[in-house]
């Protein structure tokens, strides 16, 4: 049998497949798909069908929702794939704390190299409840410990020791901090430099409760930003000569004044 498209090809497999299976399509970093301009409104408008004729559902991860990633992109104008999605979006936080002191101890402790208390509590000042920067700073303090002679007395790190994770743990968590604050909007940069910044404007309110619904900041008194690390890395990066880096496809932040 022969098909005129793709689209074609794909929606009689999904009919065969959806007979007797449910399908469920999961769509990580949706804004990239939609950022290429062969995906046009036309694959959206056949991805919508199928799901209309219910032999398939999806499951989207995305920095923006997607009414505003379709609306945004000349090439998707016009496409409501977007309003097929009835349930709400869920914002994807930071861990628990409780499931963040799990990630650090569970593993350790199931070979017999349980961390220290002291050691659980500089590892949640450094990388915070991100459980991406918690694995990446157990893994160096792990490392680190594991390299003591076998008759070296149980205890914490040393502080050497922990001034070694911290930069072998910098090394690897930066890249990703870049990543993060090319995404972020000026005010919100602004924020995450000086977390105690006046609620003086519209932008900086919302900019606060983006960040707090993101995890980025935390809702406390004083407010702080998620980890000292990032809060080191805001405090660094947000400089004049600094703002003005690109966050998007030809898109710049204008140059930000000196904080007070």
């Amino acid at each position: 049998m022969l098909f005129r498209s793709p689209q074609e090809y794909f929606g009689a497999l999904l009919r065969a497949v959806a007979a007797r299976f449910r399908v469920v399509l999961c769509l990580d970093e949706f804004e990239t798909i939609t950022g290429n301009e062969r995906f046009n409104a036309q694959f959206l408008f056949s991805l919508r069908s199928f799901a209309n004729e219910r032999w398939i559902a999806y499951v989207t991860s995305s920095r923006l929702p997607l009414n505003v990633i379709c609306t945004s992109s000349d090439h998707l104008q016009g496409s409501d794939f977007w309003n097929i999605f009835i349930t709400p979006a869920t914002y994807l936080g930071m861990l628990e704390r409780r499931d963040s002191e799990g990630l650090i101890n569970i593993p350790a402790q199931r070979v017999n190299r349980p961390f220290d208390p002291r050691d659980v509590e500089f590892l949640l000042d450094l990388a915070g409840d991100h459980p991406l920067f918690l694995q990446i700073a157990c893994y160096h303090a792990f490392d680190i410990a594991r390299e003591r002679p076998e008759d070296s007395p149980p205890g914490p790190l040393t502080e050497l020791e922990r001034q070694r994770v911290l930069d072998q743990f910098v090394m690897g968590a930066t890249p990703h901090f870049e990543q993060i604050w090319r995404h972020l909007s000026t005010a919100e940069r602004r924020l995450l430099a000086q977390p105690d910044f006046p609620d003086s404007t519209p932008d900086i309110r919302l900019a606060r409760r983006e960040l707090e619904k993101n995890g980025l900041l935390v809702k406390s008194v004083p407010p702080r930003v998620f980890c000292s690390s990032f809060a080191a890395f805001a405090l660094e990066s947000h400089t004049p000569e600094r703002s003005a880096v690109a966050v998007g496809a030809g898109e710049a932040v204008a140059p930000t004044p000196a904080l007070p």
